[in-house]
């Protein structure tokens, strides 16, 4: 982790499915954006398309 704080679940599974699948990498939204040049808002959008899509590495919204 670049910022040393508690990331969520998607954040959690965004890390797995983009930067690293043995989870030696968690990044949250700000510091992944910031790694990949992506902006959070698209980083949020693509969790919820996967979601969506039925990824299994996000958990349903309630």
């Amino acid at each position: 982790m670049h910022c040393k704080r508690i990331i969520d679940a998607d954040e959690y599974g965004l890390s797995l499915k983009c930067l690293d699948r043995a989870g030696n990498k968690l990044l949250c939204f700000e510091c992944m954006a910031k790694e990949t040049g992506a902006s959070v808002h698209y980083l949020k959008e693509k969790v919820e398309f996967l979601r969506e899509h039925g990824c299994t590495l996000f958990p349903p919204k309630k």
